[in-house]
């Protein structure tokens, strides 16, 4: 299992999703209730409008935040990314890092690998830690710039080690459990992915959920990795929703149950992940 699910293949994308992007809604939806713990309110999303408007950067990827996640504001993804490609053209390099995503995932635009990773640069360039683990991610999968691990697990240590970017552990854990771009280390892939779990990464989560599934360089432990995969799967990880999803189709550290195995994988492949659509049968 683990090595089919791991998301640094070189079909991986950079934002830390599975390799197809999500299904957009067909136009703009009503924006979901607002919980201030997950994105902002629309108060604060009219306010930050404003803000944009009056050609401050930052803001405007905040309105692109909350149209992204349909939090404050309708889900509209080429809203959303119009106004992170303003935010980056604006010098905000969180932005960037953003824009970036969405041009390698094609969310609200054709998708564009090597535009992805001109903005990834930008945001890199100027000490973006996010932006230069999803810089780091293209090295790996050669998406958008040649293929290079080594390149690519340079950017994922550099980003870790600045303890502002949690996802740079996970894929610099995930490169030390397979040995690739770096020598093979299960047990600091382990302690990385630890790390960015602790740290709210869903990615990091995933990752270490799947290793306790297989018992490399941590216990095998089921209820483990389905409690990971819990918590990758709530925060948008679409690779997680299927793995519990296959947990609970056989009873594997969680009770069996078909029609909650159903509902996962009709999550993770809703959020990008082809295993779920498979599963779905979609």
């Amino acid at each position: 299992m683990l090595l089919a699910v791991l998301a640094l293949g070189a079909g991986a994308g950079c934002g830390g999703a599975a390799p197809a992007a999500p299904k957009p809604p067909a136009g703009p939806a009503a924006a979901a209730p607002c919980d201030p713990s997950q994105g902002p309110c629309p108060e604060q999303v009219a306010s930050s409008r404003r803000d944009c408007d009056a050609g401050k950067a930052a803001a405007c990827t905040l309105v692109a935040v909350a149209h992204a996640r349909g939090r404050g504001a309708p889900r509209d993804d080429a809203q959303a990314t119009a106004l992170f490609r303003k935010a980056c053209d604006g010098g905000d390099l969180a932005g960037c890092s953003g824009l970036g995503e969405r041009l390698d995932r094609g969310l609200g635009v054709a998708s564009d690998s090597a535009g992805a990773v001109g903005a990834f640069r930008k945001a890199c360039s100027g000490d973006h830690m996010p932006g230069c683990a999803n810089l780091g991610q293209a090295y790996f999968a050669g998406r958008g710039v040649e293929r290079d691990q080594r390149i690519g697990v340079g950017h994922f240590r550099r980003a870790c080690e600045s303890n502002s970017a949690p996802t740079g552990c996970s894929r610099l854990a995930a490169a030390l459990l397979l040995g690739q771009g770096t020598d093979k280390d299960v047990a600091q892939a382990a302690t990385l992915a630890k790390k960015a779990c602790d740290a709210g990464d869903a990615e990091g989560c995933f990752l270490l959920g799947a290793m306790h599934v297989d018992g490399s360089g941590v216990a095998a432990d089921m209820a483990r990795a389905a409690a990971l995969f819990q918590r990758a799967c709530d925060g948008s990880y679409a690779e997680a929703c299927t793995s519990l999803g296959a947990l609970h189709a056989e009873g594997r550290g969680v009770t069996k149950d078909a029609s909650r195995a159903k509902a996962l994988y009709e999550k993770g492949c809703e959020g990008g992940s082809p295993r779920g659509c498979a599963a779905a049968g979609q």
